[in-house]
């Protein structure tokens, strides 16, 4: 839709952790540690191990030990760990939508604001939570509603 305005694509930045730029720069400035590897200091920092290895190999960084971090593979990590950038490719529209099946459990996010229980500042809406309806339209109105409940109370968070 943005391409048929003469706009730019979205691009929806991800933050892996919530955690600061300077958060991460601080760990991996090489002080705390600086034998262990790139990849080990981000999976105990709280990162899944495949995330951990997709990161560590976009960054060029796999098996490295945090005191041969470069400057530059630094800057690198740092912006993938804090301002992942998923690009919106576009849309089927309505004729292929479909409901998909699973999510993150209703009992991690606060109900009443779709903030998430684990990570303050992030809101969840739609599929991504484990929520079905039967066929008739109950899935939009939950993608909608919550969407909006979202949105409000991410604005009043600001």
């Amino acid at each position: 839709m943005a391409a048929a305005r003469g706009l730019d694509k979205p691009v929806i930045k991800m933050n892996w952790t919530g955690q600061s730029v300077e958060s991460w720069r601080v760990l991996l400035d090489g002080s705390q540690g600086g034998a262990a590897g790139v990849g080990a200091v981000l999976h105990r920092h709280g990162l899944p191990k495949r995330l951990v290895d997709a990161l560590c190999h976009e960054a060029d960084v796999t098996g490295t030990p945090l005191a041969q971090l470069k400057k530059a593979d630094r800057v690198k990590l740092l912006e993938l760990l804090t301002s992942y950038p998923l690009p919106i490719t576009g849309h089927e529209g309505y004729p292929k939508a479909e409901v998909t099946g699973g999510g993150i459990p209703l009992s991690e996010i606060n109900c009443s604001t779709m903030q998430s229980r684990k990570l303050k500042g992030l809101y969840l809406c739609g599929e991504i939570c484990d929520v079905f309806g039967r066929i008739g339209g109950f899935n939009f109105y939950w993608a909608w509603l919550s969407g909006r409940l979202a949105g409000i109370s991410a604005a009043l968070d600001a």
